[in-house]
């Protein structure tokens, strides 16, 4: 589907004019605002922009309609659009917008808008925005006491610059070097210079007076002469011109020959003077080597123009036959999760039809004559039946449909009953509780007299140490989990899900590691199962935050906690940052 209002580098344009006006800024805000408002939690936007002089205007339409929609903004000034990505995923944002033209003249400007990790929105995403923008009604605003709140954030620069900072090895300094930096007067004219200062070198700034329409005049990388002739003015060991952006010598006007359709056999050029518009998806006239996107072109009668500053390589824009994967290549191997990105390939491979693992039937069985539905009246001689509801949740959060549950007494005789009907029925027999030491923790003897065997019961861990697992005559695969609550997730989490995945014939997927954000002191010889909430700090990384629980039946401390790492036999006391497996729920 054709695109309206956004182009390859978000939506650009003259500013005070089509998408660049303010009206349509606002509404490109509350679009924005729209799209990725979830919940009821308050939402986070940060807005960053270089030196145009249509800056101002464009930044507070955008922080209006982001407003409007009930997110929170927070403004940056002048700082690159990597700092943008930077910081939206330091800052937790939902969104976030970079305010710029790149390389092009002043009087131009353009809308960046990136997702919540930092990289710019999907063709989809933009699709949605583009039709609210032209259909209001699909748009809603936030109530009188959701509006949002606008900040300033003083230290976004200095924030960026750390963190550009850090990409610098540790043990490297730029002491006794002289560098002459042109920042264009634009977005980066504090930002650069500064960080090459601290990192020792002796800078000379050139094009770091931004009056709001000298941005990239007679500056910059597209007219690097300036920082040229400083260098050789300085005796400098290097000069830097921001903006990659190089001006191309050569043809910058062509007349359009004709255009190539999708599906349409190859066209051929006519001669240099000339250029095919060409659609998405299309094959590539005979004679051309380059696509230029039509939002970088100046059009006119038949005659199309390359936009000032704009280079043109060999081969951009262009996705080669063959250049995906090469002839002979296995793309989807045995044991492989179909998600869908390996239906995608195998319907482009010419696959109709993959045989794949059928699900399993599956039966989550809970056992205990104290156990009652979580809607009826509790005495206090009894529990409510929660794990059952736990383990079959789980087992749906990871694909799993076909699932059913029930519930047994503590009785040999109704046990042995409902069992050999579910072990003829079922691929899977998942019980919980009955399987310790007690007088009527039946479910092993229950088991042996169907005809169940036996593979090992008990496990050198806490908690779950009862766990019991054994085939059926017809082969069902029968876990009997531990009754208390932690222990049941940490058992299922451990080994069940795993176990089920690789009788699917899955191939047998990587250990998830992470590092411990505290110390945790494992006080007995077992292996032992510590419940841990998950965050990434400010620099990226994942940390697992010690959640201790009250003993194995504290199922409420597990609220909030994102699984389980798994610890050595100690006595040992394991570090922050001791990297150990993490098991999810």
């Amino acid at each position: 589907m054709a695109r309206k209002y956004f182009g390859t580098d978000g939506v650009r344009g003259r500013a005070n004019s089509g998408a660049m006006t303010a009206d349509m800024v606002l509404k490109i805000g509350m679009a924005a605002g729209n799209l990725y408002r979830r919940g009821s939690h308050r939402h986070r936007v940060v807005i960053g922009k270089d030196t145009r002089l249509s800056g101002y205007m464009i930044e507070n339409a955008l922080t209006s309609g982001l407003l409007a929609s009930g997110m929170d903004v927070f403004l940056f000034g002048p700082v690159p659009t990597p700092a943008v990505s930077m910081l939206t995923r330091s800052m937790r944002a939902d969104l976030g917008i970079m305010i710029s033209a790149s390389h092009n003249p002043y009087a131009d400007n353009g809308i960046k808008i990136f997702g919540p990790d930092g990289f710019k929105l999907s063709d989809e995403q933009e699709l949605e925005i583009e039709a609210m923008l032209d259909d209001p009604s699909l748009m809603t605003l936030a109530a009188p006491d959701t509006i949002g709140r606008a900040k300033r954030i003083e230290d976004a620069q200095a924030r960026y610059i750390e963190f550009a900072k850090r990409t610098y090895p540790k043990d490297m300094t730029l002491d006794g070097l002289r560098v002459v930096i042109d920042t264009a007067n634009g977005a980066a004219y504090k930002v650069a210079p500064t960080a090459l200062w601290e990192l020792g070198a002796e800078v000379v700034q050139i094009g770091n007076e931004p009056n709001g329409i000298n941005i990239n005049d007679g500056c910059g990388s597209t007219h690097p002469e300036a920082m040229c002739d400083k260098v050789r003015e300085l005796r400098a060991d290097i000069g830097i011109a921001l903006d990659s952006d190089a001006t191309s010598r050569g043809r910058r006007s062509f007349a359009v020959q004709a255009m190539q359709a999708a599906g349409d056999p190859p066209l051929t050029l006519r001669s240099a003077e000339h250029a095919i518009e060409i659609m998405t998806g299309a094959v590539l006239p005979q004679g051309c080597d380059a696509i230029v996107p039509v939002e970088q072109l100046q059009r006119d009668e038949g005659q199309v123009t390359l936009i000032e500053g704009l280079k043109v390589v060999r081969g951009q824009n262009i996705h080669r036959r063959g250049s995906d994967t090469t002839q002979g290549t296995l793309l989807l191997q045995a044991g492989m999760r179909l998600g869908a990105p390996e239906i995608a390939v195998a319907a482009g491979a010419g696959m109709p039809r993959i045989r794949v693992s059928a699900q399993p039937t599956i039966i989550v069985v809970s056992t205990g004559n104290e156990l009652i539905e979580p809607g009826e009246p509790i005495a206090d001689h009894q529990v409510r039946r929660s794990n059952a509801y736990g383990i079959v949740t789980a087992l749906r959060k990871r694909g799993f449909q076909r699932i059913a549950d029930d519930h047994l007494p503590d009785e040999m005789e109704v046990l042995q009953r409902r069992l050999r009907i579910y072990l003829d029925t079922h691929d899977v027999l998942i019980l919980s509780g009955g399987v310790s030491m007690g007088q009527l923790d039946l479910v092993p003897a229950a088991l042996a007299k169907l005809g169940v065997r036996e593979v090992f019961h008990k496990i050198a861990q806490r908690p779950g140490k009862p766990m019991w697992f054994g085939i059926g005559p017809t082969g069902t695969a029968v876990f009997a989990l531990p009754g208390n609550p932690v222990s049941t997730l940490v058992c299922l989490a451990r080994y069940v899900i795993p176990a089920v995945y690789a009788a699917m014939g899955e191939t047998q997927r990587a250990v998830e590691k992470i590092a411990i954000a505290a110390p945790i002191e494992v006080k007995v010889n077992l292996t032992t199962f510590v419940p841990v909430r998950l965050e990434i700090d400010e620099w990226g990384r994942s940390w697992a935050h010690p959640c201790p629980t009250n003993g194995s039946g504290d199922f409420a401390a597990l609220v909030g906690t994102d699984g389980v790492v798994e610890l050595p036999p100690g006595p040992n006391t394991h570090p922050k940052g001791f990297v150990t497996r993490l098991h999810r729920w």
